[in-house]
């Protein structure tokens, strides 16, 4: 009787299951297909098996995201998969399998070096009006585009990574190009990004995220359409006298730059239009935080924003930097600031017109609770005449043992520095101290 009820229960969960399938086959095929859509086109192949009507549906899906360990075995009606690396040809007949007459993604992150397949799949794409274009090849196989790539007119957010062959001259016509992520690209010289960027006049959003080398001179970022701006090069210390970032972008609103010497970008018109910067510089400088002159040249290196009303800072150098950036920023609203001072500051007695007249929110993400690490606080909390509210993060909170063995937070020195911090001078009677900790 017992072996007749468990035979009942697995029955009824396979006919739960059968059911639950059912109800998705009950689905418009449309609806399928954009279900399908949100999945690698290693699972939404192997739907082909659940029934007769879900035989072609991953055919008409309109995403073809093909990932790294994507591997077909054949021994099981042509479409079998297992987790193997890449096999070039499994690209190349899903491509003469599938239907769908539009593409609106295609993914491609391949660690195998094949120029000609690329080619086939990116003309395969261009034909089917792809929208979303997103190549990536593992380092260090840096595979060459094809032309045909640089005269898509539908391409609309295009991600390109470990690539090469960005043409310096020639036609480049890229109509609907809007968004543009750049990672690990090598350039032909010097103007071959400028010309790429002047082939794409709808383009808003730029993206470079890529190392440096020494046969590299000058990266021209030319262009009168971008609004979002980001910048993360790792450059070689080497290099960085020689090396030159040229900016000429007068639409931009939002520039961040991470780990980049500030001293090699060139700005040459007014970025009036600039509303929020985001600046890492702590990485960058941690082989010369005590240097002089790399403050001066990143000070030299700063224009005038004057609409600018958001700005993050990652700073691990003197509290004269931050006081620099204030000053160029005379009407900003949001300051965040990470800041780790090593050592005792010289006070300054500068106060940026900012801090007298807009500044209305200051987060400080605080390394520690040292005297002289308390002074970027002391100093905005005392000039800031307007401030509203000042939050203050701590990075480093220390951890002691209990006597069962387990750890927690000591928040002693934190809870101390917040009394101190309190005691604190303000210039604004209705600015609000708020603490956070991250236990």
């Amino acid at each position: 009787m017992e072996r007749t009820s468990k035979k009942s229960r697995k029955l009824s969960n396979r006919e739960h299951s059968l059911l639950a399938i059912d109800r998705l086959s009950s689905l418009p095929d449309e609806v399928i297909c954009q279900i399908l859509s949100f999945l690698p086109t290693k699972l939404s192949v192997s739907t082909c098996v659940l029934a007769k009507r879900w035989r072609s549906l991953w055919a008409h899906v309109p995403v073809l995201d093909f990932q790294a360990n994507f591997y077909i075995n054949e021994r099981t009606n042509g479409i079998s998969f297992v987790d193997k690396p890449t096999n070039t040809d499994m690209i190349y007949k899903v491509i003469l399998w599938h239907k769908a007459k539009t593409l609106r993604t295609l993914r491609l992150r391949s660690m195998q070096r094949n120029e000609h397949q690329l080619e086939t799949l990116i003309s395969v794409a261009i034909d089917r009006k792809i929208q979303n274009l997103y190549l990536e090849f593992a380092f260090p196989n840096t595979l060459k585009l094809c032309r045909p790539l640089f005269n898509c007119k539908t391409v609309v957010d295009m991600r390109l990574g470990n690539c090469k062959g960005f043409p310096s001259t020639g036609g480049i016509c890229l109509p609907s190009l809007k968004k543009l992520h750049l990672s690990k690209v090598e350039y032909k010289d010097d103007e071959a990004l400028s010309h790429l960027l002047s082939g794409s006049p709808l383009l808003q959003e730029l993206i470079l995220d890529c190392g440096v080398s020494c046969s590299e001179n000058t990266l021209n970022i030319s262009s009168s359409t971008i609004k979002m701006l980001e910048l993360n090069l790792r450059l070689n210390h080497v290099c960085v006298p020689v090396f030159r970032i040229l900016i000429d972008a007068p639409e931009v609103r939002c520039l961040r730059v991470g780990n980049c010497d500030l001293g090699c970008i060139t700005i040459p018109i007014d970025m009036s239009s600039l509303l929020e910067v985001d600046m890492c510089f702590r990485k960058c400088y941690a082989w010369e935080i005590g240097n002089n002159k790399v403050i001066d040249r990143i000070v030299g290196s700063i224009g005038k924003f004057n609409n600018l009303t958001k700005l993050e800072l990652q700073l691990g150098v003197k509290l004269h930097l931050l006081v620099e950036f204030l000053k160029v920023a005379d009407n900003l609203e949001v300051l965040i600031a990470d800041i780790e001072i090593h050592n005792s500051c010289m006070e300054t007695k500068q106060v940026p017109k900012c801090l007298q007249s807009s500044l209305k929110t200051v987060t400080i993400k605080q390394q520690g609770f040292e005297e002289h690490e308390l002074d970027p606080v002391h100093y905005l909390l005392r000039n800031s005449q307007v401030l509203e509210r000042m939050e203050i993060l701590p990075r480093k909170v220390r951890s002691t043992s209990t006597s069962s063995g387990f750890l927690r937070s000591d928040l002693t020195p934190a809870f101390k520095a917040l009394k101190k911090i309190s005691m604190f001078e303000r210039g604004s009677k209705a600015c609000q101290l708020v603490f956070f900790s991250d236990c």
